[in-house]
């Protein structure tokens, strides 16, 4: 059995994994590092373009600014790893374990991260254009202006992430789970595919504001639109959640 390695390298030093030579800035372009132990390795600005790194294990290793382009890290280890202004450019992520990781200004554009659980990490300013996040577990993930643009968030758990100034322009949150977080109150929320729990919900914070300081148009207005749907609409959001008061 091979011998765990799970001291930081140093500068210019080397190891072998998977025969292949591993050091800082190497260039590991379509190398084969499956289930390869790499924990707590320095693989800063290393080239792994299209490298199959799939259950590898990377926790706490540094990959900033590394090139993953199309690289394979499904089911990989990476608890705490460092990806800061990584490329990981069309990168299957699917069912990754990245708790407490460090994404800020990564590029995961196109990205699959399909039951990846992201649970608490920091995804500030990157950008997840047009990411496949379905059934992605983002519980307390810090995804402040980050880029969600034609995401698919089918299912996704964001309950309790930070969505601050994020873009979720035509990003698809049907049965996206967004209990304790925020939507976006700027154009960047425009388009989103909703379905009838965000519906439900965004319409139980209207029926239910204190609308009594507002102007008499907007008071009437805000009437109107919850006598017209009745207490249903107001309601629906307990359908739900078991914890939500009706009206």
């Amino acid at each position: 059995m091979e011998k765990t390695d799970e001291r930081v390298l140093k500068h210019d030093e080397k190891i072998e994994r998977n025969g292949y030579i591993i050091k800082q800035g190497a260039n590991l372009n379509g190398a084969n590092l499956r289930n390869a132990n790499l924990r707590g390795f320095d693989l800063r600005e290393t080239i792994l373009c299209k490298a199959d790194l799939s259950g590898a294990d990377l926790s706490h290793a540094n990959l900033c600014h590394a090139d993953l382009y199309k690289a394979k890290l499904c089911r990989a280890r990476m608890l705490r790893t460092q990806l800061i202004g990584a490329n990981l450019y069309k990168a299957n992520l699917s069912k990754i374990s990245a708790r407490y990781s460090d994404f800020r200004s990564a590029g995961l554009e196109k990205a699959n991260l399909y039951k990846a659980d992201l649970i608490d990490s920091d995804l500030t300013l990157a950008n997840l254009y047009k990411a496949n996040l379905y059934k992605a577990e983002l519980i307390q993930t810090n995804l402040y202006r980050a880029n969600l643009s034609v995401a698919y968030l089918y299912k996704a758990n964001l309950c309790g992430a930070n969505i601050i100034e994020a873009s979720f322009k035509e990003a698809n949150l049907r049965k996206a789970n967004l209990d304790f977080s925020c939507l976006p109150f700027h154009c960047g929320s425009f388009g989103i595919i909703a379905d009838d729990r965000l519906v439900a919900q965004i319409f139980a914070h209207w029926a239910r504001l204190d609308v009594s300081n507002c102007s008499p148009m907007v008071r009437y207005f805000h009437k109107i639109t919850t006598e017209m749907f009745g207490k249903y609409m107001s309601n629906l959001f307990c359908n739900f959640r078991d914890d939500i008061d009706s009206i």
